[in-house]
């Protein structure tokens, strides 16, 4: 089963959270869906809106090629169901959805169980779920 936490961060504290992760890895920040491939990967997070609800966060020091799917009217990430992404949904301050959360699908996806050391990985995703605790808001 995955695992995940409640994340209601503001824009700067965002922007906090990746400056943290980026001190001790480094991390790619992969939105979710974009209208073509070069907006899927992002240097900091864009303003909330379209095509910037959704993003993965990558320690690229756990082995994993991303592959990219077309769509009729925008790309994505296709194969995030066993690979070593954090999750990461927006919270709308705005509205009641979405609800902001951190989440790691873990094995629950991955039939054949993952490629990448999932005990490294967790203890990365605590470090992460910590952060988020500690400098977040509460929905």
């Amino acid at each position: 089963m995955g695992r995940q936490v409640t994340a209601a961060l503001t824009d700067e504290q965002e922007q906090a959270l990746l400056a943290f992760l980026r001190k001790s890895a480094d991390v790619a920040l992969i939105c979710a869906s974009a209208p073509t491939a070069d907006g899927l990967f992002h240097q900091k997070f864009a303003p909330r809106g379209d095509w910037h609800w959704m993003y993965y966060l990558w320690n690229r020091s756990f082995p994993w090629v991303p592959e990219i799917s077309t769509h009729k009217d925008h790309v994505s990430v296709g194969n995030t169901t066993a690979s070593p992404l954090i999750e990461y949904t927006r919270h709308n301050f705005d509205g009641s959805e979405p609800v902001g959360r951190i989440y790691w699908a873990r094995d629950f996806a991955a039939q054949d169980g993952v490629t990448y050391d999932a005990t490294s990985f967790n203890r990365w995703f605590d470090s992460v779920v910590g952060w988020v605790r500690r400098h977040g808001r509460a929905p």
